[in-house]
């Protein structure tokens, strides 16, 4: 089987810097996100991996969204996607390409997910990287927000979440780029 890599794609804070949007909009995206108190904790149960035989579309994904946030329900990439995302030639390339993200951005970018989940297919996969580890949520926030008003995609049509970064043992839920800060962002293309 051949592995297909995605196009990259990445948004800028100064892409959306003339974009405003509202309390309401920064709100529902902080919402809509992995909680704070999840983010710090340790002990998980062990979470429901997303299989396409069991969520073979974007409906059967979005009836679990509050799964997916709140890290009961967790992706997973293709047996080739994860040999490929673990060769130590792509682990050692990935903190130089990560920060080349940032080259128009002070603080965030908003790129395709280069190493995709295996997920329906009709899913778009992006990721907000944070080059701080401290960025407040609410920033981050915004920044999700003017970057999905910029593509035009409604709040109510995203999945988010955040891995918590060295806090936990629990393999399907540490994040495996713990360098940055970041939060998956899907919707339905």
């Amino acid at each position: 089987m051949t592995l297909h890599l995605p196009s990259l794609h990445i948004i800028s804070e100064n892409d959306v810097a003339a974009i405003s949007v509202s309390l309401m909009e920064v709100d529902s995206i902080l919402s809509m996100n992995t909680p704070d108190e999840l983010l710090v904790q340790s002990d998980f149960p062990q979470p429901t991996i997303i299989l396409p035989q069991s969520i073979p579309d974007a409906n059967s994904l979005f009836a679990h969204r509050e799964d997916v946030r709140m890290l009961r329900y967790v992706p997973n990439k293709s047996p080739e996607m994860h040999k490929y995302y673990h060769l130590e030639s792509t682990q050692a390339k990935m903190p130089t390409e990560v920060e080349s993200y940032f080259l128009n951005s002070k603080n965030f970018a908003f790129a395709t997910n280069m190493y995709p989940y295996t997920l329906p297919p009709e899913m778009v996969q992006y990721i907000t990287w944070m080059k701080r580890l401290d960025t407040p949520r609410r920033d981050t926030a915004q920044f999700i927000a003017k970057c999905v008003k910029l593509l035009n995609i409604a709040v109510e049509k995203l999945i988010l979440f955040e891995r918590p970064i060295n806090k936990t043992t629990v393999k399907m839920i540490k994040g495996s780029f713990p360098l940055y800060r970041h939060v998956h962002v899907w919707w339905e293309q």
